[in-house]
């Protein structure tokens, strides 16, 4: 019985959830994907061994996985640069409730932080 496959796009997605910190319980069932299956991802991921092609060795049709997290890591930290651009606006400062600042400049340190841990591993093992 052969295992399924996933189209690049979706283990990009996948994938870039599992470096700004997402739980494999939480992108699996988001994507559709066996929890297996994603936590196997994670474990290759931190180790540098992600695949990027098919098992024939062949490159996946669409673009590599690789190829587009690297895109989708370029949006996502564009937007944190955006965000804490947005952020350092004294007059936006004063329309956002403490509380509620504290979880965005909390949820942006966290999610940057997971990015700069795991991505030089995924790196290592080229796009």
């Amino acid at each position: 019985m052969s295992q399924p496959s996933y189209s690049p796009e979706a283990k990009a997605r996948a994938i870039a959830s599992l470096l700004v910190g997402e739980r494999p319980r939480v992108v699996a069932r988001e994507y559709g994907i066996p929890e297996s299956t994603v936590t196997t991802w994670r474990h290759r991921l931190k180790n540098g061994k992600l695949r990027h092609e098919k098992k024939d060795g062949e490159p996946s049709p669409g673009g590599s996985p690789g190829g587009l997290l690297l895109d989708y890591l370029g949006t996502l930290l564009r937007g944190l640069v955006a965000d804490s651009e947005r952020l350092a606006d004294p007059d936006a400062l004063r329309e956002i409730p403490p509380g509620q600042l504290a979880v965005i400049y909390g949820t942006l340190f966290d999610r940057t932080l997971r990015v700069l841990e795991l991505a030089p591993a995924f790196l290592r093992s080229g796009p």
